[in-house]
């Protein structure tokens, strides 16, 4: 599985770099030192996945992001979603690719949807369409899957579980891709070979709070990481350890 490090436009260089593969949030492009990060990594044979940063609460327009994508000849781009709503998804993915799929697919760009849903049988809907649907290259996994309560667990250890089931009930033929990672030991229980790729900010945030992350860690670190903020050398230290242990303990290397 490729990895992809988000974290903060003053540390990309010393952090995002020692991914597999960059994640680039489309609306923090605004920053001229954060865009031109991206295209010197893709001048340099990196493959870059674009989000829309509906994650972030920090949205850019659908025209904004396609031209965006074009010109910094992104290999691939993340269409529109709604984080739990499989209706309002379906109906955004089908619009969005009616009137950008053309221009994208001309400029070899790869295309990602996203499956939601808040339930098993939406969730699963929601993958069918994405896997038979030809418009669409790489299905993305969000990590907030609630689908099934289970017990006596944290609110991230009941995101991980969910996504790993689902993964562990269904066979795709295309690739796939997690958004986000939250614990650490959900990359070692992944088991199906077709997830592609993660991106995560969880070394970063771990390194934000001074703090080196654990097999048994049921939750995030407390304090959040902002892709606007800044990162002290001291956070950038600490955050490099933490991507060291990972491909140690995980096994995660360079693919």
């Amino acid at each position: 599985m490729k990895i992809a490090f988000i974290t903060t436009t003053n540390s990309l260089n010393q952090i995002s770099s020692l991914g597999d593969i960059e994640f680039c949030l489309a609306p923090y492009c605004k920053d001229i030192k954060y865009k031109q990060y991206f295209i010197d990594a893709k001048k340099k044979g990196r493959y870059i996945i674009m989000d829309n940063g509906i994650a972030e609460d920090n949205l850019i327009s659908n025209k904004n992001l396609v031209n965006l994508a074009i010109e910094m000849k992104v290999n691939e781009i993340i269409i529109p979603d709604k984080i739990g709503d499989f209706n309002h998804t379906l109906k955004a993915k089908n619009k969005f690719l009616e009137q950008y799929y053309d221009v994208l697919h001309q400029n070899n760009i790869k295309i990602q949807g996203v499956m939601q849903g808040n339930a098993f049988h939406e969730y699963l809907k929601a993958f069918l369409d994405l896997e038979k649907d030809k418009r669409i290259d790489v299905i993305g996994l969000p990590f907030r899957m609630n689908y099934c309560q289970f017990n006596e667990t944290t609110k991230d250890e009941n995101h991980m579980w969910n996504r790993i089931m689902f993964l562990e009930y269904i066979k795709s033929y295309k690739p796939m891709h997690l958004l986000g990672n939250n614990l650490p030991q959900e990359l070692m229980c992944i088991t199906n070979p077709q997830v592609r790729s993660c991106d995560s900010k969880l070394m970063a945030r771990y390194g934000l709070n001074e703090q080196i992350w654990d097999f048994d860690d049921k939750s995030k670190p407390r304090k959040k990481l902002y892709v606007n903020s800044k990162m002290i050398t001291k956070y950038v230290d600490y955050t490099i350890k933490n991507i060291e242990k990972l491909r140690r303990e995980i096994g995660h290397g360079r693919t």
